[in-house]
């Protein structure tokens, strides 16, 4: 007989760590630090060069009093028919599954060649940024799960990261399972045959490469970014294109404007933008936080340049007006990202 023990039924698992945790807890330190040696924690990361930039598992156990030494296959679903399931396999009674998403319901069952357990449940914590594990990359998490007017932005179809240089093989499988059909690359440099693209057809992922280069915070409003800025939200535009991953070299500074301007026309809490911004701060990408210079220079710019009340409309309006970006085109994008409560 094979039994569910791990995680109790109706049990509600973290996904966030407790340096997750920590750093966004500290919010009243963050709105006025210069540097890490401000915050605490960064000042002891900063000794051990730690990267926190990776989500707990779900640990999953179960007891088979029948057999020994043999395959097991994990089912887990969003839905209760165990429909769609994420697959796993393992060869003693317990399991580490990553990367489930945040704030969901689950179902799984455990299989052998001859039997199955029961059916339990649990559910993830709504915590963010969710991130994930992709072994090999720094600051890869989702874009999405965030509150916005009408819902939630949708979870698993746009990712944003640092580069892909340093991917394992075990990181190409965690890749793969994304699904992802688009990779932006939003770094100017030329790279050669070890460039993120090869290295993914290397490993049988053929993924539809997309460079559109930009510089980071003012430099994305200025005039040489608007062509390339247009092009990458036609390409969120399309729904044929997602999943897709955009990133640069850290997934800090490129990264963090365009997920800037997303989150921006979506109506995200200008709060969860900033923590989005700046919990790049203990991954290996490097402290950033929004009093720095740099990151003001791109917050000024969007005042400056682009008129509305809030955020969402500074957004909108400089995609619009400023870049020549459809309001069709905003409109499609802002219907592919929403979840309706």
């Amino acid at each position: 007989m094979i039994t569910t023990i791990s995680p109790s039924i109706n049990a509600v698992i973290d996904l966030q760590t407790s340096e997750q945790y920590d750093f966004l807890s500290c919010d009243d330190i963050r709105v006025t630090a210069k540097d890490a040696k401000d915050i605490p924690l960064l000042a002891q990361l900063a000794e051990t060069n730690k990267d926190c930039s990776k989500p707990n598992p779900v640990t999953l156990e179960w007891s088979d009093t029948n057999e020994e030494n043999i395959t097991y296959t994990v089912f887990i679903s969003e839905n209760e028919d165990l429909s769609c399931p994420i697959v796993v396999r393992s060869y003693k009674t317990n399991v580490d599954v990553y990367n489930l998403k945040a704030g969901k319901k689950y179902y799984w069952v455990v299989k052998s060649s001859t039997r199955t357990s029961n059916v339990s449940s649990f559910s993830t914590k709504l915590s963010l940024p969710r991130y994930l594990r992709i072994r090999g990359v720094t600051n890869f998490r989702d874009v999405g799960g965030y509150k916005i007017p009408g819902g939630y932005m949708k979870q698993n179809i746009l990712f944003r990261g640092a580069q892909l240089d340093y991917i394992t093989p075990e990181g190409m499988e965690d890749f793969l399972a994304l699904g992802i059909k688009t990779e932006i690359d939003l770094r100017f440099e030329v790279y050669d045959e070890k460039d993120s693209q090869s290295m993914l057809k290397a490993h049988g992922i053929d993924v539809d490469f997309r460079k559109y280069p930009i510089h980071a915070y003012g430099g994305c409003f200025s005039e040489p970014a608007k062509p390339w800025i247009k092009k990458i939200f036609e390409t969120l535009a399309d729904e044929n294109n997602y999943p897709i991953f955009f990133h640069c070299a850290a997934g800090a500074d490129r990264t963090g404007s365009i997920a800037f301007l997303v989150q921006g026309i979506m109506g995200v809490d200008i709060q969860d933008m900033i923590n989005d911004y700046e919990i790049t701060s203990i991954s290996h990408g490097g402290v950033r936080l929004r009093t720095n210079s740099d990151a003001k220079g791109g917050i000024d710019a969007v005042k400056e340049l682009c008129v509305g009340n809030t955020w969402q409309e500074l957004c909108r309006d400089f995609l619009t007006r400023i870049v020549g970006i459809s309001e069709e085109t905003l409109n499609k994008i802002t219907a592919i990202l929403t979840e309706k409560a």
